[in-house]
């Protein structure tokens, strides 16, 4: 498969949009403790997800 493949680019995605949501929630004045956890704990494993993609692309 050449560059990132199909699940590389669903997984990258769903990682641009948590981040983009998380500064979202950061920059904005409304407080919402529970988007802020679900955001915490889905970043987390779509980061590893997205590193192990990545070094399984390399090899």
């Amino acid at each position: 498969m050449d560059g990132l493949g199909e699940v590389g680019i669903a997984i990258s995605a769903l990682l641009i949009i948590s981040l983009f949501l998380k500064v979202l929630l950061l920059t904005s004045k409304v407080k919402m403790p529970r988007l802020n956890i679900v955001l915490n704990i889905a970043i987390v494993p779509l980061l590893v997800l997205f590193l192990l993609n990545f070094v399984l692309e390399l090899i």
